[in-house]
């Protein structure tokens, strides 16, 4: 589990300022988020800029149709990037 102070540190590493860059769940680190929450996080960028998107702590409650915990990336067109994902290893 982090700390407060683990989590400040990885901000000022990882982040801007404002934690703009970190995607965390709600109530991350605080126990479960509430049942059907549906979460959009959208990342605006300068047209024909490359983003990179870094998967580094999931537990996904794994199901074989993704219908509770899944994540998509989707482009802002609606490609999808990403196919819906309910088991990450």
């Amino acid at each position: 589990r982090l700390t407060d102070s683990d989590i400040t540190l990885l901000k000022k590493m990882y982040c801007d300022q404002t934690g703009n860059n970190l995607v965390t769940s709600p109530s991350w680190g605080q126990g479960n988020y509430p049942d059907n929450l549906n979460k959009v996080y959208p990342i605006k960028v300068e047209a024909g800029s490359v983003i990179e998107i870094l998967f580094t702590d999931f537990m996904l409650e794994a199901h074989e149709s993704c219908s509770y915990d899944w994540v998509r990336v989707m482009d802002g067109d609606g490609t999808e990037l990403l196919a819906k994902v309910s088991n990450i290893t």
